[in-house]
């Protein structure tokens, strides 16, 4: 069954349960827990989230004032994989990511690894399409506070944040867009005695496939902006070799190829 066959069905049932709701004068179930807003994250997206994604990024890191512009190419492959190839590709660097581990290589050679789990892809990307148990799991262990459910704004839109109680911006948390049910910022505490905050913010949303893509990251290290990344490329449910993702095969697997894809500028 095709994933546009899925979503048709799905849209159907949606409408007719949203008719029968309506006739009986019935409410939605309320998100009153962080359990239940991870949970309704993957059932409003369950079945139509892209289980592949492809981009460029254009990456700007500023170092005392200068900035440095690099170009890298990410494949994700949903959930928990995500590979960087930062140009040129001949020269055999980058990151992967996978089996919540992080390996790093120079020139196809792998540097290094360590046990690490990305929070960005658990938020952007992997809670729409594993089980909820397995996300609030991954959330706790990067220790954000999972009895806490406050509200905010963001961008002039109602946000949930998780972790963290009204106010309160110096305490690991993420926000989820409220409508959309999105993932649009974490803070987390970090460096020697958890004495730094990093700031992350999703911006210019796409849509593609039935899920969102972020076309702009900004990173922010005690308030001061340190990285910025612009998407371009982006390019979903494409078919590419689990090889990819295998850190044996770093510099062997076939590569993706860049192709245009169907976005459209709306979203929070």
């Amino acid at each position: 069954m095709t994933k546009t066959l899925i979503r048709q069905i799905k849209n159907s049932v949606l409408l007719l349960v949203t008719i029968l709701v309506a006739g009986c004068g019935g409410e939605s179930t309320s998100i009153e827990t962080p359990r239940q807003l991870v949970e309704a994250m993957k059932v409003k997206y369950d079945g139509e989230w892209y289980d592949t994604l492809t981009f460029t990024q254009e990456t700007i890191q500023y170092r005392s004032g200068v900035a440095d512009t690099s170009i890298w190419y990410e494949a994700l492959s949903l959930p928990g994989k995500l590979r960087i190839d930062i140009a040129p590709m001949e020269s055999g660097n980058g990151l992967l990511f996978a089996n919540d581990k992080r390996y790093v290589f120079r020139a196809d050679t792998l540097l290094f690894e360590r046990d690490e789990i990305h929070p960005l892809m658990v938020l952007g990307f992997d809670a729409y399409v594993q089980e909820p148990q397995v996300t609030l799991a991954k959330l706790d262990s990067l220790g954000f506070d999972l009895t806490v459910l406050s509200e905010a704004e963001w961008n002039r839109r109602p946000v949930y944040v998780v972790g963290a109680h009204a106010g309160d911006l110096r305490t690991s948390q993420f926000w989820i867009d409220k409508e959309l049910l999105v993932f649009v910022r974490v803070i987390q505490r970090g460096g020697i005695g958890n004495q730094s905050l990093v700031d992350i913010r999703f911006r210019d949303f796409q849509t593609v496939g039935g899920g969102w893509v972020a076309s702009t990251v900004e990173f922010y290290l005690d308030g001061t902006l340190s990285i910025l990344e612009y998407y371009s490329d982006i390019v979903v449910d494409r078919e590419m070799s689990p090889d990819l993702f295998e850190p044996d095969a770093w510099a062997t697997a076939t590569h993706w190829m860049s192709e245009d894809g169907d976005t459209e500028d709306v979203g929070p």
